[in-house]
């Protein structure tokens, strides 16, 4: 039987993004839209930077709103 939690997405910052976490995601039939990382000596593939890009959209969207609560409360 699949978990409740089967074919959700998971969201995140490329700091969240490693094999461990990748590999605990599958186990729990999770897909993952954490954003890619690249290194110095590893840069981005076009196709990776696309994924990027349009998970960017998405999170920007959702993160104004917090934001805006935030501030909304009196923080600063």
């Amino acid at each position: 039987m699949l978990p409740a939690e089967a074919g959700r997405e998971i969201w995140a910052d490329a700091a969240y993004r490693a094999v461990e976490i990748e590999t605990q995601l599958k186990a729990k039939r999770l897909r993952s839209k954490i954003h890619y990382k690249g290194a110095s000596n590893k840069p981005l593939t076009a196709q990776q930077k696309t994924h990027n890009h349009a998970r960017s959209r998405i999170r920007a969207r959702v993160e104004h709103v917090f934001g805006h609560q935030v501030i909304a409360m009196g923080a600063s």
